[in-house]
């Protein structure tokens, strides 16, 4: 029998690799009382088709690498939330440098005159 945990998935930036946060509740031997608890682990997505916010079902597996001891072997419900940040993250990496080449290509086709730090021209 192999160990399987349901848990929400945190953070899918990694190609192929998850991380999901399990919680389970625990009751203090001397208070007695309940208390949640969670462990985060490196989970191994073949699809790539988890995101952020998923609840899935991970299943114990032969170690995949230093950190990696679990694959999600389902999903068992879809988040709602925008998309994958990585592709948030290259959309607006690909606008800033769109807008950085526009801007640099304006001002090199003016001619600027050194200025000292009162606004007035410097003699050349």
């Amino acid at each position: 029998m192999r160990q399987t945990y349901r848990g929400i998935v945190v953070s899918a930036l990694n190609a192929k690799t998850v991380k999901v946060r399990t919680t389970s509740t625990v009751k203090h031997p001397v208070v007695l009382k309940t208390y949640q608890t969670h462990k985060d682990f490196l989970c191994h997505d073949e699809s790539d088709a988890v995101r952020p916010g998923d609840v899935v079902r991970i299943e114990s597996c032969r170690p995949l690498s230093a950190r990696k001891r679990f694959a999600v072997t389902e999903i068992l419900r879809r988040s709602a939330i925008a998309p994958d940040p990585t592709l948030m993250r290259k959309q607006l990496r690909d606008l800033v440098q769109k807008e950085y080449t526009t801007t640099s290509n304006d001002k090199t086709s003016t001619t600027d005159t050194p200025t000292t730090a009162t606004g007035t021209t410097s003699p050349s």
